[in-house]
């Protein structure tokens, strides 16, 4: 279980414990999810504080993001990183562009 490997392997290193964090909430079907303080104290029998800065670890790790309501004192949203919109390309001409530069191009062929 996930929760083993937290507390035999990964208790001295805080970017393995992250990602055993995130991985046991993955195993419980939390993640991707809402999360509450009082939930995640009550399953890592820990104090806010601790709640917190486990969160913000998991915050730090590339592909995860952890959003905050209410002042992020009770209710989070753990969901994966969105990737950058990628850049668009120049404006397509509208269909009465493209066929008034072809009707054009044509002209020039036929005279």
């Amino acid at each position: 279980m996930i929760h083993n490997l937290r507390t035999t392997h990964a208790r001295h290193i805080s970017v393995d414990r992250a990602i055993v964090d995130l991985l046991e909430l993955q195993e419980l079907d939390l993640a991707p999810g809402t999360l509450t303080t009082s939930g995640l104290r009550e399953l890592w029998g820990c104090s806010q504080s601790q709640v917190s800065r486990r969160l913000a670890s998991i915050d730090r790790l590339t592909h995860w993001s952890v959003q905050g309501w209410q002042g992020g004192r009770e209710g989070f949203w753990l969901a994966p990183r969105l990737a950058p919109a990628p850049v668009l390309p120049e404006p397509v001409p509208s269909p009465r562009e493209r066929w008034e530069a072809l009707r054009s191009q044509w002209r020039e062929v036929v005279e």
